[in-house]
């Protein structure tokens, strides 16, 4: 490993920028995975508030509708579930 203080002023320099450039870059994935886990967190959010919506739709059919969707029975247990208590298989949607 060459010396840094013998190098030529104009490679210090090339070094200087490829420094900053990649500390742009390492900043830049950074904020790339903070944006993605931000996405992440608002699509999660938005599935907890519409899944808490048809909770509470299906709270208020009647027992003729439920028995015809299956869901006799099941209505209230899965209307009194909590808002964060989402399906596994709609989170990977």
């Amino acid at each position: 490993m060459p010396d840094i203080a013998r190098l030529p002023s104009r490679l210090k320099s090339g070094l200087a920028r490829q420094k900053k450039w990649l500390a742009r870059m390492v900043a830049a994935s950074g904020l790339a995975r903070q944006k993605k886990w931000l996405a992440r967190t608002m699509a999660a959010i938005e599935l907890a508030i519409e899944v808490r919506r048809e909770r509470r739709m299906l709270r208020g059919l009647d027992d003729r509708a439920l028995k015809d969707l299956g869901l006799n029975g099941k209505a209230e247990a899965e209307a009194t579930r909590p808002f964060w208590d989402l399906p596994i298989d709609r989170l990977r949607t």
